[in-house]
């Protein structure tokens, strides 16, 4: 009974805290992808102004938060920057949070999300040969999984951008031992609103999943931070990659803070994070041109033009 009530409290409190981070006068559009019996997926839509009558790339945007804080609002001038700069479609998707539904439900609503996009590409003017997603710490995590899925069904996407990502809630302990926690959410979400989460399934820990699970996925970009407590899990995820033959670039910033790509925008204005000054901020300027010319490098292989790895 106690154990309810606390779970049910923890449950109250991120509820809370989401809904203060959602930001109203939006630059994008919202969007509630339809489900056939499930939930419609939340999204904000980005069209650059210089699209014409050719088709144009789509990049998924996925934001952080430890699978039970964010929004994809708090992306919102971010993604209306990059739609003009790449130029693409842009769809930032506010999956459900862990403490809602938990996995692999948000990595199916990136999963269902992107078919969608798909199946009606037409009616956007958009090329799925060109459908690339990108994610950042918890939304690293999704995309990998997402990606695995995708793959599954038979998708092909043009590519995985994965920023500092979360990959291993295992913490690389080889046993059912209980162990210290690095971070304090996931220890929370493990011990106390998952206890029974299998945490060496890959839509869990995708560093753990197996050869074929991996085999054939899209070319992966890694960006990582150098002092970032998660860099030996996107190491390890990378050599995973490279061993069944996927193609990777793996962009170290010895300087970067973890999420500096995120929270140097204004919506994160009122956070507390050493990730946010000035310094941060000329990083984040810096990964952005390189984003921009790894998507280019995206889109010009799905046209059949050899990927420079």
């Amino acid at each position: 009974m106690v154990k309810r009530l606390k779970i049910a409290l923890i449950k109250y409190v991120l509820r809370k805290k989401r809904k203060k981070l959602m930001k109203k006068n939006l630059i994008g559009e919202r969007f509630i992808v339809p489900r056939v019996g499930l939930d419609g997926v939340e999204t904000i839509l980005y069209r650059p102004k210089t699209a014409g009558s050719e088709t144009i790339p789509v990049l998924f945007n996925v934001h952080g938060g430890g699978f039970v804080g964010g929004d994809a609002s708090q992306l919102d001038s971010y993604c209306s920057e990059m739609a003009e700069r790449i130029p693409a479609f842009i769809v930032n998707i506010n999956y459900k949070k862990i403490d809602v539904h938990p996995f692999p439900y948000p990595q199916m609503e990136l999963h269902d999300t992107v078919l969608y996009f798909s199946d009606h590409a037409n009616d956007y003017g958009i090329d799925p040969s060109k459908f690339v997603l990108i994610g950042y710490s918890a939304g690293g995590h999704l995309c990998a999984g997402a990606a695995m899925k995708l793959k599954e069904n038979g998708f092909s996407l043009a590519g995985q951008i994965l920023a500092y990502p979360f990959l291993d809630f295992t913490f690389g302990r080889t046993d059912d031992a209980k162990i210290d926690k690095t971070g304090k959410v996931m220890g929370l979400i493990e011990e106390v609103l998952f206890p029974d989460l299998n945490v060496r399934e890959a839509l869990v820990s995708p560093v753990l999943a197996r050869n074929e699970d991996l085999a054939g996925l899209a070319p992966a970009t890694i960006i990582v931070c150098e002092e970032d407590e998660l860099l030996p899990q996107a190491v390890q995820y990378a050599k995973r990659l490279e061993e069944v033959g996927v193609p990777v670039r793996f962009k170290q910033y010895p300087e970067a803070k973890h999420g500096f790509l995120e929270v140097n925008h204004p919506e994160y204005a009122a956070e507390k994070s050493i990730a946010r000054s000035p310094e941060q901020e000329k990083i984040m300027c810096e990964c952005k041109e390189y984003l921009i010319q790894q998507l280019a490098q995206y889109f010009k292989a799905s046209s059949g033009r050899e990927w420079n790895i």
